[in-house]
């Protein structure tokens, strides 16, 4: 699994996490303009990817359930990526 380099990417407030902060579970709600494949990643603030999930979006708006469990107690990026878009929010896990 690939790093993240924190500072490349521009934040977009289309992704948002809830609740943040977060301890076992989030929900990641996003809106496309395209349906496809897309990756989630979790990265800390070192740039290392932590997680990293498949996901088929659709366009419009999309929830999904990251399951957190087992991640340290932190501050982390979490970007909803393919190769047209990216959306970038940041989370806390307590």
């Amino acid at each position: 699994v690939s790093g993240i380099t924190a500072n490349s990417y521009s934040k977009s407030s289309s992704l948002t996490a809830f609740p943040d902060p977060a301890s076992e579970q989030v929900s990641l709600t996003f809106k496309t303009h395209e349906s496809g494949n897309y990756k989630i990643l979790l990265g800390d603030i070192f740039g290392r990817t932590i997680r990293e999930e498949p996901l088929q979006a659709i366009a419009g708006d999309n929830t999904y359930q990251l399951n957190i469990e087992g991640v340290a107690t932190g501050i982390y990026f979490v970007l909803v990526e393919n190769e047209n878009n990216l959306y970038k929010t940041k989370l806390v896990v307590k």
